[in-house]
């Protein structure tokens, strides 16, 4: 009897031993490997945050062209000086020179803010991309810490298991050494 659990628990060290242990550590680099991947999806976010600070900036150095267009445009006045001498319509050419920088501001006000309105669109855009990437990675991050944690759990219990395998081989081996020496741990020697 003693003799067939020892040989059967031979046999299931043997089948189940450093097999386990290379299972493992191939399970352990899979879960490692994806991680990494989940690692990408950050990168995609930073990536997307630096883009949405560059279109801000655009947007401000955007502002500060139009103050100084503005102040362009105030300085042409000696180029329409010269014309409004010349005009015969009932306006002052004063009042002609400063009508028309009206106009030319309001020109180039307009087209300000168009190309204001277009990068607050694309600022906009960017920034829910980045809100849908942050989400996608902490729902990644949340089902790979969970099944890391399960994994961990499974690879403890196997390794466990195995280390109690072991002992309990060793176990058996030694009492089947002591009973062939000393006949120690045979029914006969209780008897």
């Amino acid at each position: 009897m003693q003799q067939n659990l020892i040989f059967e628990l031979e046999k299931q060290l043997k089948t189940n031993g450093p097999d386990k242990i290379e299972q493992l550590n191939l399970e352990l680099l899979a879960l490692r490997n994806y991680k990494r991947n989940d690692l990408n999806l950050g990168e995609q976010v930073d990536e997307l945050k630096v883009q949405v600070n560059a279109l801000k900036l655009s947007l401000e150095q955007q502002k500060q062209l139009t103050v100084a267009k503005s102040r362009e445009i105030l300085d042409i006045k000696s180029i329409y000086s010269s014309q409004a001498t010349q005009s015969t319509s009932g306006v002052c050419p004063m009042d002609q020179i400063h009508l028309d920088q009206i106009y030319a501001l309001k020109q180039t006000i307009a087209n300000q803010r168009h190309d204001m309105q277009q990068l607050n669109i694309t600022i906009t855009m960017l920034e829910e991309q980045i809100k849908q990437q942050d989400n996608k990675l902490q729902l990644s991050s949340a089902k790979l810490q969970k099944a890391l944690a399960e994994q961990i759990k499974e690879a403890e219990l196997r390794r466990k298991t195995l280390n109690q395998n072991t002992e309990l081989k060793e176990k058996l081996q030694k009492m089947v050494r002591l009973d062939a020496e000393f006949g120690v741990y045979s029914p006969r020697s209780r008897k």
